[in-house]
This record gives C-alpha cells, sequence and structure tokens, in this order.
C-alpha cells in the first residue's frame, strides 16, 4: 500500500475587517477592483450600488456622488454607510463561495 500525501492550501481567514478581507483576495490572487465591481453588482439596493459604483470604481468624492445622481449629501452618506455594510458582507459571501469551488 503507496502512503497517502496530503497537501494543505493555506487560506488566511476571512472575518469582517476590511485588511481581512483584501488579504483574503491577493491571497486568491484575485483582481480587487473587478472584484468589488462584481460584489457592487449584486446589492439589490439602487441607491447604495450607485453611490457605492461612483465612490469605489469611479474614485468620486461625496459631494461629487450628490451632483452626479441628483442626490443630497446626506442621501449620499446614508446609502454609502449602509452600502459599504452590505458591500463588506456581499465580498465576505464571494470568498466563501471561491472556498467551495
Amino acid at each position: 500500500m503507496k502512503p497517502t500525501t496530503v497537501c494543505y492550501i493555506y487560506r488566511p481567514p476571512v472575518n469582517n475587517t476590511p485588511e481581512s478581507i483584501i488579504t483574503a483576495l491577493n491571497h486568491r490572487q484575485i483582481d480587487i477592483n473587478a472584484f468589488i465591481a462584481r460584489a457592487i453588482e449584486k446589492i439589490a439596493n439602487h441607491e447604495q450600488k450607485t453611490c457605492l459604483y461612483h465612490f469605489y470604481i469611479e474614485q468620486c468624492s461625496y459631494k461629487d456622488i450628490a451632483q452626479i445622481t441628483d442626490f443630497d449629501l446626506k442621501k449620499v452618506k446614508s446609502a454609502l454607510q449602509h452600502g459599504k455594510r452590505t458591500l463588506q458582507n456581499t465580498i465576505i459571501a464571494l470568498i466563501k463561495q471561491l472556498d467551495n469551488i
């Protein structure tokens, strides 16, 4: 009987810190910008999705987002605050899906 060789691939644990998420994506050699764009697309709330797109992909300021979207500044801040939480959870779920592949 031949001995069995076991090979473990180190995958850093994913928790809810942005640093942990970035480390997990880098370790898997994933294009972070494309991955974030994919995660933003999965967000259901239109206001959050729009604000997150302009903030992360287009790298617009809060004031620029307000002008582009015709949202008032308070609405932009609120959408980004809630959207960042949603985006974080979406990214973690997508990373976990990668682990199951």
